[in-house]
Order: structure tokens, then sequence, then C-alpha cells
């Protein structure tokens, strides 16, 4: 409203913002460590990228939760634009992390989320999920750095030490749907304690390291279907 007139366009931009907005979002990292090599496998569709399916249903609970989450596979966003990652008939690793630095860009911007989660399920993929974490961090200290998977479970204590500047605030260990649920309402809480969550390690603002008690294993049917 300006001089007590209705803006329409205030409204449509107010409104839009509050469409775009995500509580927390999810980032696949890239699948393959030779991403050369990935993307000239792949076949011209991309029908081969795989999906995301344990970040996705973690959404999914979110989502009956009343937690917002969008969850973003690089691959599927950098394969369309692959051609654009060659320098002089080679593949520029460069390149290639400058498109990831964008698109982070591009989704944090238009969502705004109180965190952003990176997936760590696999070994080979630590280095560039490490790139990532820490450019969000340095980029977005505002924003909650969580990691999970079954590389982040068992390399949890190693992933938060103070001494290896990963970026990561939390690691969320063993099956996420619930965890993530607890975890993001206490983000919210205006008296955060992360202790009450079962499941995670996080770093404190001192630099100390916390861990929770392991959490019980789900009950698959409590969890819904895959909503994509």
């Amino acid at each position: 409203m300006i001089d007590g007139k209705f803006a329409p366009e205030m409204y449509s931009t107010e409104v839009e913002a509050q469409e775009k907005h995500r509580d927390v979002l999810f980032f696949d990292v890239p699948f393959h460590t030779d991403q050369e090599l990935s993307y000239a496998q792949l076949k011209d569709s991309g029908q081969n990228i795989d999906l995301p399916r344990g970040m996705l249903s973690i959404a999914s609970h979110l989502k009956e939760q009343q937690i917002s989450s969008e969850v973003v596979p690089l691959d599927a966003h950098l394969y369309p634009n692959k051609n654009e990652m060659i320098t002089d008939g080679e593949f520029d690793q460069g390149k290639f992390t400058q498109a990831i630095e964008k698109t982070i860009d591009e989704h944090i911007l238009e969502s705004s989320p109180k965190a952003v989660a990176v997936s760590m399920m696999y070994t080979f993929a630590e280095p560039i999920a490490l790139e990532m974490t820490k450019f969000i961090k340095q980029k977005y200290p505002d924003k909650k750095v969580i990691v999970g998977g079954n590389h982040a479970t068992f390399n949890d204590l190693e992933l938060l030490d103070p001494e290896n500047e990963t970026g990561i605030d939390i690691v969320v260990r063993f099956e996420g749907e619930v965890t993530m649920a607890e975890l993001m309402k206490e983000l919210e809480s205006d008296d955060t304690d992360l202790s009450k969550v079962a499941g995670i390690s996080w770093k404190d603002s001192n630099g100390e390291i916390h861990q929770t008690p392991p959490r019980e294993r789900v009950d698959l049917y409590q969890i819904p279907p895959l909503d994509y």
C-alpha cells in the first residue's frame, strides 16, 4: 500500500517471493568424479541421470510436516550445458566448478533458505561436495550448511573439525527423513537446542563438536511415497 492506495505490483512481488521461498535447499552433487567421461557417456536426452531418491524421500516427508524444500540434482542442471565446459576441445574443470557455483547462487538467491543441505553419499564424491560446502558458507555465512549420506555419517568428526575448514555446520547421520524434519523445526525455533535432535553431529560457535545419540530405525510405512 502506497499513500493509502493499493499497489498491485508490490503485492505481486511479495507473493511471488513467498511462493519461491524454501526453508531448505537440497543439492545433489554431480555423481561422477570424472565429469568429462560421465557426460560423454550419457545419451543426448540425459535419461541416464539418476534421481536423488534419498533427498526426494526426505523432501517428501518434510512436505507432510509443512516444511518447504527443493531438491536440485546438479547433473540434470549441468548436463544440458555440457558444451560450455569445454576449452580447446578439453573438459575444463574450472568452468565446471563455475557452473556449479552459478547454479547454487541462482537457487539460494531465489529461495532464500534457512539451511542448505549437500549430499555426501560416496567417498569419491567428497572433494566436489566440500568445494560446494566451502563456497556456500563463505558466500552465505548466515545459512546453516548440512551434509548427510553414508560417507558423512561415518566421517562426521572429520568433516566438522574446525581445522579442516569444510564450511559444514551439521551432519545428519544415517536415515534423514525424521531427523531433518526435527532439525528444521529446531532451527526455526526462537530457542534453538540441537541437543534435542537425535541422529546429528554439529559444531557450535566455539568450534566444539557435539553428537546426539543415534536415531532409532524409522518404520518405512510412516514415510510417504516420493512426491515428484
